[in-house]
């Protein structure tokens, strides 16, 4: 297979298919929801995970398309569709925005939408915490390759939960359950490779942002401790473009630092808080799948030859080498030269 770089489209515009590319996988994120902003008691809830798609589909070079990319918390889907030739096209669903005292819904995979393609998976975004108590909820993480957002964790006894993990990641943990003290935040859900959540804040100790996916940790009650921990990103595609995870909700005071946790950069849920944490904006990667060309050289090497050196524009995986002695072998030897001989 070809092994040219992925092409990531983070903005809305068009996008031209490179030449020589006439297969490609596509992978639409959605954007996630973003917390919900409120003081009350029970009004600050997380923001959903973005949803997740990918498709096969023939290309010509030269080919544009047309893509519609989410900016953070955006509230419509993401999709990319043909500009020229036949209809072809994929969309995303997107977290939505938490509301009073509930979580933002997830991005669906049911409402996500492939025309003239083949369909390769499509899987759904967490669910926002709930608001309860002062205690807000975390956002969901986003879907990904590997599997569903984790749910962010809801608000309980004054304490916020944590946010969910991305792509198969685990889900937040509620307030009542983060480590640290008895007004601990709770912790973020695990990455999909394993990384542990952002430790919910205590009552000595700020929420952790997460880790290579993983949720932001939840805050607690105590003073200097109220903010929720950021979500973070796996390095799905590459270190900069992964799947987010849901930031951890803060606490709901108006006291200093009392913010929540935003959400990873692609498609992650913001946390609950005072200020609701912004969601991850959406994704577009588009893969070569091309074949390699398939042309074959064939030498056929005559009894008593000791040698075979190749031509510059020979590759090795396109020879074929005949060598009409029975009980003979062939030995490859690459010279230092970049040559080949056999």
């Amino acid at each position: 297979m070809a092994a040219d770089a992925p092409l990531f489209v983070t903005a809305s515009g068009s996008v031209t298919i490179p030449s020589n590319w006439t297969l490609v996988k596509v992978e639409v994120l959605g954007s996630g929801g973003a917390g919900r902003g409120n003081t009350s008691t029970a009004g600050a809830a997380g923001g959903g995970g973005g949803a997740i798609i990918a498709g096969r589909f023939a290309v010509t070079p030269g080919e544009v398309f047309t893509a519609v990319v989410q900016t953070a918390s955006g509230q419509a889907a993401t999709s990319i569709t043909s500009a020229t030739g036949a209809r072809r096209s994929l969309a995303a669903d997107y977290g939505r925005t938490a509301t009073s005292g509930a979580g933002g819904a997830g991005g669906q995979w049911a409402n996500n939408r492939i025309v003239g393609g083949q369909l390769l998976y499509s899987y759904s975004g967490g669910l926002g915490g709930n608001g309860t108590l002062h205690g807000s909820g975390g956002g969901g993480g986003a879907a990904g390759p590997s599997g569903p957002g984790g749910a962010g964790g809801s608000g309980a006894n004054n304490m916020s939960g944590g946010g969910g993990g991305a792509n198969g990641g685990g889900a937040g943990g509620l307030g009542s359950v983060g480590v640290g003290g008895s007004l601990a935040g709770g912790d973020g859900g695990t990455g999909p490779t394993g990384a542990a959540g952002g430790v919910g804040a205590s009552t000595t100790a700020a929420a952790a942002a997460g880790t290579n996916g993983s949720g932001g940790g939840g805050a607690s009650t105590s003073a200097g401790f109220l903010s929720g921990g950021a979500g973070s990103h796996n390095a799905e595609w590459d270190s900069t473009h992964g799947c987010g995870s849901g930031g951890g909700g803060g606490y709901t005071t108006t006291g200093s630092g009392s913010v929540a946790g935003a959400g990873g950069a692609y498609g992650g849920g913001g946390g609950g808080g005072p200020t609701g944490g912004a969601g991850g904006a959406g994704l577009i990667v588009i893969t070569n799948l091309t074949p390699m060309a398939s042309a074959f050289h064939r030498v056929i090497l005559e009894p008593g030859t000791t040698s075979f050196t190749s031509r510059p524009w020979m590759s090795l995986a396109m020879v074929f080498l005949s060598y009409p002695v029975a009980g003979a072998s062939l030995r490859l030897a690459p010279r230092r030269s970049g040559a080949t001989t056999v």
